[in-house]
């Protein structure tokens, strides 16, 4: 049958398949396609991992800061005076790669709790319109025309999400890799 939309749907309660490519290979496909790249689980995964190396860069820093104050108290001379530097040149963008790290954790966060609810919100309203697609009632048509418009709120959304995570993440992403060419440098 010509325009009637197709569907996927799992069972209830059953998972996606170990590697499939998303939740939108298992959610219902509506009038309003979904991104295929929202995968709420691997973000919020993503962001306990930055949260681990943002932690991980902290302990460095305060160790380097440490090491440069007893060096300080006990070692002197040119060669102490020319570690105390280069430690402190190292220390400043480790510092700087926390900072930007942790400022990070958050909005990837968001971004997952995002992706997780829209997705929801989608395969509710994906799922209603193809139980509405061969109801003659006459209300039947207007609650389809809500399901679809329920669909376009949630990719909206999702679009928005992604939008406002990239706008916070940038800057901070280009303090990591300035960060990072120091220490190469």
């Amino acid at each position: 049958m010509t325009g009637v939309p197709t569907t996927t749907l799992r069972p209830p309660g059953s998972a996606p398949s170990p590697g499939s490519p998303g939740p939108s290979a298992w959610m219902p496909r509506g009038s309003v396609t979904y991104p295929s790249n929202g995968d709420a689980a691997a973000i919020a995964q993503f962001a306990q991992q930055l949260a681990s190396v943002a932690a991980g860069l902290g302990t460095a820093t305060q160790l380097l800061r440490s090491t440069h104050s007893h060096a300080g108290a006990t070692w002197v001379g040119p060669a102490a005076d020319a570690f105390r530097e280069h430690l402190s040149e190292r220390w400043s963008h480790i510092d700087a790669a926390h900072r930007a790290t942790s400022a990070c954790v958050e909005p990837v966060r968001a971004l997952a709790a995002a992706v997780a609810s829209t997705s929801q919100w989608y395969a509710r309203g994906a799922d209603t319109e193809l139980r509405l697609v061969r109801v003659t009632d006459p209300g039947a048509e207007a609650l389809r025309r809500d399901a679809v418009w329920q669909q376009v709120a949630a990719v909206r959304g999702l679009l928005d999400a992604g939008d406002q995570a990239a706008a916070l993440l940038r800057p901070n992403i280009d303090q990591i890799a300035t960060a990072g060419r120091g220490l190469t440098a």
